[in-house]
């Protein structure tokens, strides 16, 4: 096998994406998968998959051996060997992308897979970081359960979760070129989140207190002082209801097939969580500017939304809100630190 090059696009010293040097097929491919759901990344996109369709996006990119190896230590042609085997010896080069804008850096690597003739055969989301792991194993785990998707909803179905050097990876099918994220304005797809929670189980509230979600929020709200046991007093006495969850429901996650819908991204899922966590995700997602310049007026709406009843009540609130701090909502650990101080006016 020929020593492995590739052209690299780097953006303020950050590498972006780099395409194999030698098919050219797969660089167009690899500048189709490039999201382009924001202006500037649309533009990025159309510009460097014009510059190859034309034969000049050397002069955007620079010429590199092994981007891979150098960026997360394993080597290209080990990892190709390595997808191989479960890719049928079908994989014959890569591409491989970072997460973009370069401020965005998630501490992952993602790869696609191409054939000899430039298709696209695989995705591979690779984690660098340790403490990265147990997302990726808790999402394909979540995958496993959804791989037969729905009436209206499908997942990436899972190929291999293993490790190289040190290195977990994911393996899944890829998705369809002809797949568009929702616009950030869209209205919550309810119906497509109601197949994906699947059934809805009514358990005591205190059950909550042992989900490994709960626990991550307790761990983690320790730097607010009488957070969580505000929190777990909504729950005396009362009932709680869960379902699937997937954590980060939000447009870039949710893409259009038509009338039907692929959904990405299940690292922050559980199988057993609160039942308005995601759409209290979509509903915090599209008003971050709130959330950050106004969280105390923010979470007061919010306490008035749910002590209607119509929603679960406060009860439901706090579980959901527990549910996106545990796993790192921007909007959720800026509106919890005011629980306290609010959860007074509305009475158990």
């Amino acid at each position: 096998m020929a020593s492995p090059a590739f052209r690299l696009v780097s953006s303020g010293g950050n590498p972006v994406i780099a395409l194999p040097a030698r098919s050219r097929a797969a660089r167009l491919r690899s500048t189709t998968h490039i999201n382009g759901f924001t202006p500037k990344r649309w533009l990025f996109k159309n510009l460097l998959k014009g510059a190859v369709a034309l034969g000049v996006d050397r002069l955007l990119t620079s010429a590199v051996r092994d981007p891979l190896h150098e960026y997360s230590g394993i080597e290209t042609r080990a990892f190709i060997a390595a997808l191989n085997r479960v890719l049928d010896d079908r994989v014959a080069t890569i591409s491989i992308r970072w997460p973009w804008p370069v401020w965005a850096d998630r501490g992952r690597i993602y790869v696609y897979a191409f054939d000899r003739q430039g298709r696209v055969l695989a995705f591979t989301k690779i984690v660098l970081e340790e403490k990265q792991d147990r997302q990726l194993r808790n999402e394909a785990e979540m995958l496993n359960a959804l791989k037969d998707g729905t009436r209206r909803c499908r997942v990436p179905k899972p190929i291999a979760l293993d490790s190289i050097d040190g290195r977990l990876y994911l393996v899944t099918e890829p998705l369809p070129e002809r797949l568009r994220p929702l616009r950030q304005d869209s209205a919550f797809p309810a119906e497509a989140a109601a197949e994906l929670a699947g059934p809805v189980r009514t358990v005591p509230g205190a059950a909550l207190f042992a989900m490994p979600w709960w626990l991550r929020f307790e761990e983690e709200a320790r730097s607010v002082p009488g957070l969580a046991a505000s929190m777990k007093a909504r729950f005396d006495g009362r009932m709680a209801q869960t379902c699937r969850v997937h954590g980060d429901f939000s447009p870039k996650n949710i893409l259009r097939d038509g009338g039907d819908y692929w959904i990405v991204d299940w690292e922050t899922g559980s199988l057993e969580g609160p039942r308005f966590a995601d759409p209290l995700y979509y509903q915090l997602e599209a008003r971050p500017q709130e959330c950050e310049q106004r969280p105390v007026e923010t979470l007061e709406a919010l306490f008035r939304q749910y002590d209607t009843g119509e929603e679960g009540g406060i009860a439901a609130l706090a579980a959901a809100l527990a549910y996106l701090y545990s796993v790192d909502c921007v909007e959720a650990r800026r509106l919890l630190p005011h629980w306290h101080q609010l959860s007074e006016g509305y009475p158990a």
